[in-house]
Formats: structure tokens, sequence, C-alpha cells
């Protein structure tokens, strides 16, 4: 039972949650590693999410928002890069202060309002909701 995938969150708040989390982490080491371990996999199912959507076409994300969603998903793709860079370093000895996990917290919030943005960008599109 141990070894169970950590649980689903809330997309809205997954990201949150995550940087919440690595901010908690300090200078101990386990939670360190489940810090990162969190954010990977927020970051990866959000990065997931949206690039399946760049995928689909031109119909799934609105065209003057394509821009800032592509923007989105390379910032998301750099900060899941950063993750695991952190784990590894972590995981090779070095201390958790010396990953600058508040640094990493920090972009993780900025993503998440932007991605909160492009959302709200789109629901306020005309005909969107009437």
């Amino acid at each position: 039972m141990e070894n169970l995938p950590v649980p689903a969150r809330r997309v809205s708040e997954s990201l949150l949650k995550a940087a919440a989390d690595l901010d908690a982490a300090s200078d101990e080491r386990d939670a360190a590693h489940r810090a990162l371990a969190g954010g990977a996999q927020a970051l990866e199912y959000h990065l997931d999410t949206l690039s399946a959507q760049l995928r689909t076409g031109e119909d799934a994300i609105e065209p003057r928002l394509r821009p800032a969603a592509n923007r989105l998903e390379g910032e998301l793709q750099r900060l899941l890069a950063d993750c695991w860079a952190a784990e590894r370093r972590l995981a090779g000895g070095e201390t958790p202060s010396a990953l600058a996990l508040g640094a990493l917290a920090a972009s993780i919030r900025k993503a998440a309002s932007e991605e909160l943005d492009m959302v709200f960008e789109a629901l306020n599109l005309p005909g969107t909701m009437d």
C-alpha cells in the first residue's frame, strides 16, 4: 500500500497545493522529496491537459488564446524539468535548503495564476456564457 501513487488532487488547487508543499518542505529531506514528487505530479497533469488541448486543433482553444497557451505550455515544461532536476540533486545528497524550493514554489504559483487568467479569459469571450 505504501507504493501507491500520490492521490490525485482537484485540478483547481493542485499547482497551488504543490507550491505550498514546496514552501513548507524547508530543510527536511523527506518533506522535500514528497513536495517535489507532488509538484512534478501536478505539473505533469496540467501540462498533459494543456498539451492535449493544444494538439486537438484550433477549436479546442480559442485562436486568440493560443499564444498564451503555448507560452504556458513552455513554462510548465520548464518547471517540470526544474522539479526533476531538484529531485535528482536531492537524491545526490544536496540539502533541501540548497535547492531553492521557495523560488520553485513562486514560479509554480505564477504559472497557476497565468493558467487561471487564461481560463477566465476563455469564459469571458463573447458567446461563451450567455
